[in-house]
């Protein structure tokens, strides 16, 4: 009886292997490729802001930033705006600089 139990608690119990490292190389190779390309990443960083600091020069110096078309249904107005006070305004509702404008004519 012992020994059928002592059968099936080595047939139970996990066999160890020695661990199968997937890519085919060594540790040593693996950590030698990581630092490898660690040290090319940050030999490249300076490139890669030279690049970007370029390209947003180029940028702001030859292109025309986009400005708003005035077609005639864009500001069209229907109806009383349900933020507008007694009296009516034209003003958005996020308008600011329309809104500031109106309170310094009607406070003069």
């Amino acid at each position: 009886m012992s020994s059928a139990l002592l059968r099936s608690a080595r047939l139970l119990r996990p066999q160890f292997q020695s661990v199968r490292n997937m890519s085919g190389h060594s540790i040593e190779e693996a950590i030698a490729e990581t630092d490898k390309w660690k040290k090319i990443s940050y030999a490249f960083l300076p490139v890669v802001g030279l690049v970007g600091t370029y390209v947003m020069y180029d940028h702001f110096a030859h292109h025309k930033h986009y400005h708003q078309v005035k077609y005639p249904f864009i500001g069209k107005r229907d109806k009383p705006m349900p933020w507008a006070l007694a009296g009516g305004t034209d003003c958005a509702l996020f308008d600011y600089k329309c809104s500031a404008a109106l309170k310094a004519a009607a406070e003069h």
